[in-house]
């Protein structure tokens, strides 16, 4: 090969070229701080680099992962010992009322209390890391808890259900405790929308409560009330005869879902807290209210109710009333007198009893019972002097069941109370029926008079 003067100048000129660039490369990788600043510049070395900056981005994440769990952890252990210690005075203050040595105004006191125990519990229920309600499941960017039950707006499906359709809840309920609303669908129209659809649930009473309501279409428009202000109207899926459905009414507003925090490629820590395992279950289970709230709210309740004068006291209907109608029954004057007087109705609906004689006591009117029925050949509807409504009433003479015959009621309120003229009463005692429309469903319809002795029933039942 013969070496010419050009290709010594080439040979030069390609050093020269040669060494500018890696003056060039050195420069960069010095201004970076980075031996790789693309792929080309070392394309085995950039697959190594990218694979340990992604390895160290995991790392990164797994240490906040870490750090986010204990505080989560820390926050809820902190927490728990705060419910603990509310439900410990829950037990103390419970002992102490049940003495049965403080005064009305003492027993006052001891509700406040507990109204402000079930406020700190809601508020330890809505315990927050990083903006996040701990105890709220999946669902932990709103409020794990409220103060009040409330209606949820999706119902949970049976899971033998043969249609895909589903129920929803809604309304504002005037119940105090949680509630668990059964749904079955009974009957189906053209279309597949629910026509029939039965309801029971256990109501503030611990009473079962039953019923039957028609769905004429679907969506919120046609929601049917199924009690204590629960609607449930349905979609346009399909439905089948059988189909069950729960409908929620509690204070969680959460789910049960469980949150993990990955602490590698293999471990996952679940760090999740679920309310229905620190306040109990909601919902009427196995015969009792377990939930601390629903406890804590019937204790309040009664506590405030206790020997006071009241507008009206909610009565409990005993177990032969027919709990077809919603409406509360309603007895008014002062407790001290009235949790004497034993006075029986069978009736659904609403009756105001009261004292026609200013003169009775106590001792009077103690041991008196009576039943309320509609006449079968009554009208129906709202009473009013061009709707009459006829009742039929039975008194217990201490021995056996007597009808006293019927009584024509023309209108509602205390303006048109009716007195009764069984013998035993003797103008003593009136009732008044509110503005209400009765039928079938809110009285028993009269057949034959009763046989049972109220005397040998429960105090509750009488």
């Amino acid at each position: 090969m013969r070496v010419t003067q050009e290709t010594f100048y080439r040979q030069t000129m390609f050093n020269l070229l040669r060494m500018r660039y890696g003056q060039y490369v050195m420069n960069n990788q010095a201004a970076s701080a980075k031996r790789i600043s693309q792929p080309s510049d070392d394309p085995v070395g950039s697959i190594a680099g990218q694979g340990s900056h992604r390895m160290m981005e995991e790392i990164d994440q797994y240490t906040t992962s870490v750090q986010h769990a204990r505080d989560w952890l820390r926050q809820g252990d902190s927490t728990m010992q705060s419910m603990s210690d509310y439900l410990a005075q829950v037990r103390a203050r419970t002992e102490q009322a049940s003495t049965g040595t403080y005064t009305s105004e003492q027993l006052d006191l001891i509700a406040k209390d507990a109204q402000v125990m079930m406020s700190q519990l809601v508020s330890l229920g809505n315990a927050q890391v990083d903006g996040k309600y701990i105890f709220a499941g999946a669902k932990n960017n709103m409020p794990a808890i409220n103060s009040d039950p409330e209606v949820q707006s999706l119902t949970e499906a049976g899971a033998t259900n043969a249609g895909d359709g589903r129920l929803y809840g809604q309304g504002d309920y005037t119940g105090r405790k949680s509630r668990l609303v059964t749904l079955t669908v009974n009957s189906v129209t053209a279309g597949s929308t629910p026509m029939t659809m039965g309801y029971s649930y256990v109501d503030d009473f611990g009473r079962t409560i039953s019923g039957q309501v028609s769905l004429a279409g679907v969506g919120t428009s046609f929601a049917v009330d199924v009690g204590d202000g629960v609607e449930v109207y349905a979609d346009q899926g399909a439905y089948a005869v059988g189909d069950t459905y729960t409908l929620k009414v509690g204070r969680n507003s959460g789910d049960q879902q469980a949150l993990y925090a990955n602490l590698s490629w293999n471990y996952r820590l679940r760090y999740n807290f679920m309310l229905d395992d620190l306040y109990g279950q909601e919902g009427y289970v196995d015969g009792a209210w377990s939930n601390a709230l629903d406890i804590l709210a019937d204790w309040q309740d009664a506590l405030a109710k206790d020997n006071k004068v009241q507008d009206y006291f909610e009565a409990v209907p005993g177990r032969f009333n027919n709990p077809g109608s919603s409406a509360q029954l309603q007895v008014s004057g002062d407790y001290g007198q009235l949790k004497t007087a034993q006075v029986q109705m069978q009736v659904g609906g609403p009756i105001q009893f009261r004292v026609s004689d200013p003169a009775i006591t106590d001792a009077t009117i103690q041991g008196r019972y009576y039943q309320f029925y509609l006449d079968p050949t009554s009208n129906t509807g709202e009473p009013s002097a061009t709707n009459p409504i006829t009742l039929r009433y039975a008194y217990w003479d201490g021995a056996v069941w007597q009808d006293a015959g019927t009584l024509t009621v023309t209108g509602t309120g205390p303006e048109n109370a009716l007195t009764l003229t069984d013998p035993l009463s003797a103008g003593q005692v009136s009732i008044t029926l509110p503005q209400a429309k009765f039928d079938s469903n809110t009285f028993t319809t009269f057949a034959a008079l009763p046989t049972v002795d109220p005397t040998l029933l429960p105090v509750d039942n009488q």
